[in-house]
């Protein structure tokens, strides 16, 4: 008995998966840090898969806000406070110049959507991104939808 063969699409990325972490359902910008923070227990997570980015879908609607910011931390038991995440802001001679990480998106009128990308390669413990805005108000809202992808 012959069978006929079916072609099935595959993922451009088959080796990245994806899955949900979070969201924010209309928030305004002036709710309490509580409201405004997304987070995740990376030691939970560790037993399924390992992960390597955290990315955020950020839709923003803008009214006194001059820009939409993101700020990340890293919080472990064995060390008191939370570690912000850090970028290299100027390499010169093989020296990385450490500075806070901070993600913004200037948004002139109206709103706007976009995606922001957090590398979380090797953290531990609990990883939080707290949204906020430069000079916001109550009517400044944001949406995001935040997911883990594994690396290859």
């Amino acid at each position: 008995m012959l069978l006929a063969s079916v072609a099935q699409a595959q993922p451009v990325f088959p080796n990245h998966k994806t899955y949900p972490t979070g969201q924010l359902a209309d928030v305004a910008a002036t709710a309490a840090v509580g409201a405004r923070t997304i987070a995740i227990d990376m030691e939970a997570r560790r037993a399924t898969q390992g992960f390597k980015f955290w990315t955020f879908w950020v839709s923003f609607t803008r009214v006194a806000a001059t820009a939409a910011t993101m700020t990340c931390t890293n919080q472990v038991s064995s060390f008191t406070g939370a570690a912000r995440l850090q970028v290299c802001d100027d390499v010169t001679d093989g020296t990385c110049e450490s500075t806070d990480a901070v993600w913004e998106k200037n948004v002139a009128t109206g709103s706007a959507v976009w995606v922001w990308r957090v590398d979380i390669s090797g953290m531990r413990g609990t990883v939080s991104c707290v949204f906020d805005t430069t000079a916001g108000g109550a009517s400044d809202i944001f949406r995001v939808e935040s997911y883990l992808v594994t690396g290859a």
